[in-house]
């Protein structure tokens, strides 16, 4: 998998693969097909590893994410699109000119060559880092791995989707070798994961999940059935595996009693080889519980508990309203006060008719004085006039991350505050 270095022949290789191969159209379009070409397959496996991988990495707006061996900066324009701030790097300076150019449509073109050996960035500079086949590539898989992780925060998270045992003997990666140069090892997973702790990630775990594969399916039959030994409590579990053996010793009811047994069978069967194909692989220096958790739902990341600790009830038209907020933040993600950084966290008031009906959701907004961890509490004035029309009102009081979303939309809990606006003789 990995191995000393080959005096840089690979390496000169990777640099001049783009003008060899003559491939600037695909990259220019990749993962979609040049015109009066077909890349379904190729396209269709590069789409679904970057939705998996993406969920995977977790990020956050304000998280600063680098796309190693990002080739010609698809997945990082794609990052980009979907409002992330990201750094594409590659050994290519020619790759990375259409990294440039892909990424200057959708934002800003924060682009740099470099070695993955030898990572020409600050330590702590990336709070995230995506390798989508990349390491297979690398003459010294353990040399690239230390680098990510003394680059990465100390919350950092690396994400690699790599091709797997037998690579290396595939045609196509054959060809590459022998008319390029370049370097094409397999990635067996239980070595990777240990390298990754070697390396300095003392978290890591292979995803078995990350993988749709066609032609494994399950009946209505099936999924109930699945649904049901799922739901089961362990003693009750036991109790079946004790019958079921015994059933099968007698040779009776193969088709219903043993069916959880030859499914899961085939489940481990046909994801273990899909792993083994192309695993990917999280490798974190925070614990990574709801990874491993089987019975606890993680904390959803936008959530917070509001309550209103003062406010008048009564005001005039166009008078100043104070709300006396207290805010706990009982998600997972941290919220920023930040102004300039994306997703930074603002208390949002939205104003409601007498029936509850909307008529301004953006009726004001007031910072956060400083950044609040999970699990953390700020207290917090809210100052905005009230509406010119007399009458009954209600103000929805919620938190906003800015340019991503209101935290309601997540599933946390807003508060209401009935106003009584009285007319002005």
């Amino acid at each position: 998998m990995s191995g000393p270095s080959d005096g840089g022949t690979s390496r000169q290789a990777e640099k001049e693969y783009l003008r060899r191969s003559k491939s600037a159209s695909w990259e220019r379009i990749k993962p979609f097909a040049p015109s009066g070409e077909t890349t379904l397959v190729e396209g269709l496996r590069l789409i679904q590893e970057f939705g998996a991988c993406i969920a995977l990495l977790d990020p956050s707006p304000h998280h600063k994410i680098l796309d190693l061996g990002a080739g010609g900066g698809w997945a990082s324009d794609w990052l980009q699109r979907l409002g992330l701030s990201v750094v594409a790097s590659d050994l290519s300076f020619e790759l990375l000119e259409i990294a440039r150019q892909r990424l200057a449509d959708s934002g800003r073109a924060d682009a740099v060559c470099g070695d993955s050996e030898a990572l020409p960035f600050r330590a702590s500079s990336f709070d995230r880092v995506l390798c989508l086949n990349t390491m297979h590539h690398m003459p010294d898989v353990g040399k690239a791995l230390r680098e990510i992780a003394r680059v990465l925060t100390a919350g950092g998270r690396a994400v690699f989707a790599e091709p797997g045992v037998g690579h290396s003997q595939q045609p196509h990666a054959m060809r590459a070798v022998q008319e390029f140069g370049v370097q094409e090892a397999d990635i067996d997973a239980a070595d990777f994961l240990d390298q990754c702790k070697a390396a300095g990630f003392p978290f890591v775990v292979l995803e078995p999940f990350s993988h749709i594969v066609a032609g494994h399916g399950l009946t209505a039959e099936h999924w109930r059935n699945w649904g049901k030994r799922a739901a089961e409590s362990r003693p009750r579990r036991a109790a079946r595996t004790f019958r079921r053996a015994l059933l099968e010793l007698v040779g009776a009811r193969k088709n219903s009693e043993i069916f959880a047994e030859a499914f899961g069978s085939e489940v481990l069967r046909v994801l273990g080889a899909a792993m083994q194909d192309h695993p990917i692989v999280v490798a974190s220096k925070q614990p990574l519980d709801h990874f491993l958790a089987r019975t606890e739902h993680p904390l959803p990341a936008l959530n917070a508990s509001i309550h209103i600790v003062d406010a008048r009830e009564a005001v005039a038209a166009e008078e100043m309203v104070c709300l006396q907020v207290e805010i706990k933040n009982i998600g997972s993600m941290p919220w920023i006060a930040d102004a300039q950084i994306r997703g930074h966290v603002r208390v949002g008031v939205q104003l409601l008719d007498d029936g509850r009906r909307l008529i301004d959701r953006d009726y004001a907004r007031q910072p956060i004085a400083r950044d609040v961890p999970s699990g953390h509490t700020i207290s917090t004035d809210v100052r905005f006039k009230a509406p010119a029309a007399p009458g009954w009102y209600f103000l929805k009081v919620d938190l906003v991350s800015e340019g991503v979303s209101w935290f309601e939309a997540h599933g946390s809990a807003p508060t209401l505050h009935h106003l009584h606006v009285l007319h002005v003789s």
